[in-house]
């Protein structure tokens, strides 16, 4: 519910509309969602409610799935995030389907292995965390400092306001965009 809920306030209200303002304070509510995933990001998703502590339940039932949801939806495409949902809600709207059911409906609309996100994701605490590391004229390197493994996309923004987006699987620990890439961006095309 938390994921819709961020979906339709966005669409509503924009993306970058916030729920807090004031001078020295912007947040949204996708952003208290990130907020009080990131206080502790290492909490997984799966298990019983009672055995969770109380803020722990917080982050494992609505902060995280909500900011993992967002992920594969980013990862799949918006058109086949809403069909993946829709069917598992046409399949299991009378039922009590647990996280197996969803993979299969998730792996079947999609066409994809993806073991990624629920044995990644879901089913442990494990963190996504890439940053930029080398940046050069001709380069730039993105570092997996996480231990998941997401397919990511490097998005290279230059001076007059052009991008370039490199796709990648994630998993190598260090991914250098070819300097190819930002030459022929320089040459325009």
């Amino acid at each position: 519910t938390e994921y819709s809920a961020v979906r339709l306030l966005g669409r509503l209200y924009g993306e970058d509309t916030s729920a807090l303002e004031g001078e020295l304070v912007r947040l949204g509510f996708l952003d208290t969602r990130r907020a009080e995933y990131l206080l502790n990001p290492r909490v997984p998703m799966h298990g019983r409610a009672w055995d969770f502590e109380a803020y722990d339940y917080v982050v494992a039932a609505y902060s995280k799935p909500t900011l993992a949801l967002l992920t594969l939806e980013r990862t799949l495409g918006s058109e086949t995030m809403l069909d993946l949902m829709h069917t598992f809600y046409q399949t299991y709207r009378f039922d009590h389907p647990g996280t197996e059911e969803f993979r299969a409906v998730a792996e079947r609309v999609s066409g994809q292995d993806l073991a990624w996100f629920f044995d990644g994701l879901v089913c442990t605490d494990g963190v996504v965390n890439y940053t930029v590391g080398d940046l050069d004229a001709g380069s730039v390197t993105a570092i997996r400092e996480g231990d998941l493994v997401v397919p990511t996309e490097i998005l290279i923004t230059f001076a007059d306001g052009s991008t370039v987006t490199e796709p990648g699987d994630g998993r190598d620990a260090h991914s250098r965009v070819r300097r190819t890439i930002l030459r022929q961006r320089r040459r325009g095309r």
